[in-house]
């Protein structure tokens, strides 16, 4: 009464590379790890421009660079 037991090797199912879904995953989380630290510079600009004192420049450069941005983008649309 002894059961035969079959070392068939099941067939294994190919996924096919798709790194369409990836990428965009990916440009999200980076662009809100961007503006998270965007609002984390503005939150500590005070004590970072007291250590940094070059850093209201260049803190100043970037937000008019964004506010530049932002118009363009309204322009397109």
């Amino acid at each position: 009464m002894k059961k035969k037991i079959s070392k068939e090797v099941p067939e294994t199912i190919t996924k096919s590379e798709n790194n369409g879904p990836k990428f965009f995953s990916y440009l999200i989380i980076f662009i809100i790890t961007f503006v998270a630290l965007i609002i984390l510079l503005d939150t500590l600009k005070s004590p970072l421009i007291n250590v940094f004192p070059g850093l209201e420049i260049i803190l100043l450069n970037l937000f008019e660079t964004l506010q530049d941005v932002k118009l363009f983008i309204i322009d397109l649309i």
